[in-house]
């Protein structure tokens, strides 16, 4: 079957619209997400800028009020730490010794 140049025109005018349309709904999909990414950076922006400005400082403040509480129990946390682990290692120690094949491997180990 041939076609004749009239349905040969048709058939270009059709192909060439249907690819028109969807030129636009790609694009239309494409401005949509740049758009959307561009609004959320602007705001992610903005907040930061706004939460910089208005609560960092405040922030910084109730740091600085509490420094010395906050240091006292940072120390008071590392002791209680370093405690548990001296007595953890004490018991260890304490253990290894009653038995006398283990006692006489470490007295070994040290003493070569």
């Amino acid at each position: 079957m041939q076609l004749s140049s009239d349905q040969m025109q048709q058939l270009v005018a059709d192909a060439t619209q249907n690819l028109q349309i969807q030129l636009q709904q790609s694009l239309a999909k494409r401005l949509e997400i740049i758009v959307t990414e561009s609004a959320t950076r602007l705001v992610h922006s903005h907040v930061e800028a706004w939460i910089k400005q208005n609560v960092l400082p405040d922030v910084t403040t109730l740091l600085e009020d509490g420094k010395a509480a906050l240091l006292a129990s940072s120390i008071e946390g590392a002791n209680a730490i370093a405690e548990g682990l001296a007595e953890g290692m004490k018991d260890t120690a304490l253990k290894n010794l009653e038995s006398p094949y283990r006692r006489s491997e470490i007295f070994k180990t040290l003493f070569q």
